[in-house]
């Protein structure tokens, strides 16, 4: 929270009209002290332990082909299980349902997608969804538009040099 709110403070007194360079220093030099101590997200998709086949082949399944288009119900038949035993079987062995874990394999696949310069239309297309609802899905999930990642910046790109003192 922190760490966004300096952030965000930052990029206001930035842009302002009348810069105050004193508390923009002493903000970018909180920024790096509390950069080390900032949670780090990333993308972890929970994989199965191997220990039933069924499940590890549903999963291996979505990961081939993670398309919206397939159903779960799809997914089971090819399994050779229920849609109520898979369904059992994921929230048990994965802590999640199978809806929530398939968006984060799209999500993951998404992300490697756009930064390889894909079109936001062609990944989303390419994940069985129209183009709005994948931004949304996006949006939701990650709290910006696919067209707002850009996994070339980083935050050293948009934070200055600390002087010193």
């Amino acid at each position: 929270g922190l760490l966004r709110e300096l952030i965000a403070a930052i990029a206001e007194r930035e842009h302002a009209r009348q810069r105050d360079d004193a508390y923009l220093d002493a903000a970018y030099k909180l920024v790096a002290l509390e950069l080390p101590h900032a949670a780090r997200h990333t993308q972890r998709i929970p994989l199965p332990d191997g220990s039933d086949r069924r499940l590890a082949g549903l999963c291996r399944a979505v990961i081939a082909n993670p398309s919206q288009a397939i159903s779960f119900e799809q997914h089971a038949a090819g399994a050779g299980a229920s849609v109520r035993t898979l369904s059992r079987l994921f929230v048990r062995h994965m802590g999640l349902g199978f809806a929530e874990w398939r968006r984060q394999v799209q999500l993951a696949i998404a992300l490697s997608r756009l930064a390889d310069g894909q079109s936001v239309g062609a990944v989303a297309h390419a994940l069985g969804y129209r183009a709005s609802s994948f931004s949304e899905m996006f949006r939701r999930e990650l709290g910006l538009p696919p067209s707002g990642f850009h996994p070339q910046e980083t935050l050293a790109d948009a934070v200055r040099p600390v002087a010193d003192s």
